[in-house]
């Protein structure tokens, strides 16, 4: 089986986004906050918004393997 190859900018980019909706769920009418984290977001990660749904779909498949602890799934992947 041929690895899937996910760039660690791409990796790094989806994993903040997660973050960043954990906290606006937990503080859902602090909209200031919501709205400085999405710009910080997009001037951190400006060269490589957006980005493809396949590589968006496949960093978020590996992150909820690793969250599981599911190596072997993660193996399927290579980070670069």
């Amino acid at each position: 089986m041929e690895k899937i190859i996910i760039s660690k900018r791409h990796l790094d980019c989806v994993r903040k986004q997660r973050e960043n909706t954990q906290l606006s769920s937990r503080f859902p009418n602090d909209f200031e906050s919501k709205l400085k984290r999405s710009i910080e977001l997009r001037q951190e990660f400006s060269d490589i918004i957006p980005f493809s749904p396949d590589n968006k779909k496949n960093c978020d498949d590996f992150l909820d393997a690793l969250e599981m602890e599911n190596y072997e799934f993660c193996g399927r992947f290579t980070i670069k």
